[in-house]
């Protein structure tokens, strides 16, 4: 999507953005809410905590995934992936 031109950008952005209205972005916080305090129960008992490698990096890889339908033990496999994608468009991952 990144680098389609329209009508491709137009019509893929249409399908991605129903998946981030108000409505349904404000249905997730629960559940990201959920996720962090797991993530900070976790950095709790491995003290001291980065908060980039505690809770920065790997939130946003859960709830996508979680979006996803991508199963918790096929999160790391995916997390490898976005970092790949990434690094391809010159982010330091």
């Amino acid at each position: 999507m990144l680098h389609s031109d329209p009508p491709r950008h137009t019509r893929l952005r249409s399908l991605v953005s129903q998946a981030f209205t108000p409505n349904s972005v404000g249905a997730l916080a629960p559940r990201i809410q959920k996720i962090v305090h797991d993530l900070l129960d976790e950095a709790e008992r491995n003290e001291p905590m980065d908060l980039i490698t505690g809770l920065a990096h790997p939130l946003p890889v859960i709830v996508i995934a979680e979006m996803l339908g991508i199963r918790a033990e096929d999160r790391e496999q995916f997390r490898r992936w976005s970092d790949d994608i990434l690094r391809g468009y010159g982010y330091r991952t």
